[in-house]
């Protein structure tokens, strides 16, 4: 070995199975040592890239699909982080295995005055988009590595409402946007069309933000149910949906273009009752954009489960239709007229895996949430399990539960760049 280049070198490192066995080859000598921590950043780009371009490859010419990838859910209310309930959360068998089975605790970012001013805005992978709303901080951080950056101060960090969205890129995985979109008005609901809305965009290459304002024909960021609006982003587009009482669909908009269309919802979701939003959940599987729905069809005793990915080519949206459930039977899950059943989460490394609770829509009912985990197995076909119960302090409709994936070697947070660094 000791003939070898460091290129070369280099390539059989990023071979290993995953980082605990880079941590251990790196204290075989101090050569391999310098090799990986060089730059970290780096060094773990170019690992998580090489497997999954492998899984890639092993997907295609394979009729099995690859095994999906250790993840941890975290639940809080409102997005907002209490002290005590963002404790909840749920670390799956094999993020325990990769010693992922610390806390995601946030207390090492300086926010100790401000708890219960703490929001999760957005997440990508194991990284996080924290912010402090009386402060108008954002960080950027791994909860698992300790690893934060603080954001400059967005020029509209002091809007009334504001929508957040961390974009990383897929080319490389240290550069990344974080999307702003917001409103002066309070209550848009309120007011007439068109309606003002901001767009505000950070650079971690430049360090800075660029702001603009576009007009927008719809109630398109905030509705009665703004708490369940999520803003996800893939490919340079973020989507997020549109509706005052119920989901009427998704905007999505071009953050390099600054241009928007709408995407009407798929014609087999409906526009009634099953459009509402505990029913209707926006999340990112493998780099895709999907639209799930999940609700019990007391008419006909059956639960229903219908997954639709965006196809977006720049000139017209599309639904691809991926999961369609309409006769699901959960002996798991007993309906009454009190339950309240809500999607929450899809997993975002397994297209056949969502995350939803059961509760008691009694506000003052004693009943802890369940949370479960639904594998589909085949048509009408599926596994549940419990993953955990929260204790039943809020409305079950108002957790927002982030799902949190572990690559291959954990995620790097790397320096800002600052303009006056010459």
């Amino acid at each position: 070995m000791s003939t070898l280049g460091d290129d070369i070198l280099l390539e059989i490192l990023l071979r290993l199975p995953d980082f605990r066995c880079i941590v251990e080859c790196s204290y075989v000598c101090k050569r391999w040592f310098s090799i990986i921590s060089r730059s970290k950043a780096y060094f773990s780009h170019r690992f998580n890239h090489y497997h999954r371009q492998k899984r890639l490859c092993n997907s295609s010419s394979s009729s099995s699909s690859s095994p999906s990838l250790p993840f941890t859910l975290l639940f809080t209310n409102l997005a907002m982080i209490d002290h005590y309930f963002f404790a909840e959360q749920y670390i799956s068998e094999r993020s325990k295995i990769l010693h992922y089975g610390q806390e995601a605790a946030l207390n090492f970012l300086p926010w100790k005055m401000y708890k219960n001013s703490l929001y999760l805005e957005s997440s990508f992978e194991d990284l996080l988009l924290v912010g402090i709303y009386r402060k108008g901080c954002l960080f950027v951080c791994n909860p698992f590595t300790r690893q934060f950056v603080e954001l400059p101060r967005s020029p509209n960090a002091f809007h009334r409402r504001s929508r957040y969205a961390l974009v990383v890129s897929e080319y490389s995985k240290i550069k990344y946007k974080v999307v702003q979109i917001s409103t002066e008005v309070d209550d848009i609901t309120s007011v007439s069309p068109p309606f003002l809305l901001h767009l505000t965009i950070f650079s971690s290459e430049t360090g800075q933000w660029s702001s603009s304002t576009f007009n927008f024909p719809e109630v398109a960021l905030f509705d009665r149910c703004s708490y369940r609006t999520p803003i996800v982003g893939s490919n340079g587009i973020v989507y997020w949906p549109y509706g005052v009482y119920k989901t009427e669909g998704l905007v999505a908009l071009d953050i390099c273009s600054k241009q928007y269309h709408l995407v009407g919802l798929p014609r087999e979701l409906g526009h009634d009752w099953r459009s509402l939003g505990s029913r209707i959940h926006v999340g990112v599987v493998r780099g895709k954009v999907r639209l799930a729905q999940f609700f019990w069809y007391k008419r006909k005793q059956f639960f229903v489960f219908k997954a639709w990915e965006v196809v977006d080519d720049d000139e017209m949206c599309n639904w691809n239709l991926v999961h369609y459930h309409d006769q699901m039977k959960m002996s798991e899950c007993c309906m009454s007229l009190s339950s309240l059943l809500t999607i929450h989460a899809l997993h975002p490394d397994d297209g056949d895996v969502f995350f939803f609770s059961l509760s008691n829509k009694t506000l003052k009912a004693k009943e802890d949430i369940r949370i479960f985990q639904c594998q589909m197995l085949g048509q009408n076909q599926s596994h549940i399990e419990i993953l955990c119960n929260l204790p039943p302090k809020i409305y079950a409709s108002r957790v927002s539960v982030v799902s949190l994936l572990h690559p291959w070697w954990p995620t790097q947070v790397p320096d800002l760049y600052h303009p006056t660094d010459i």
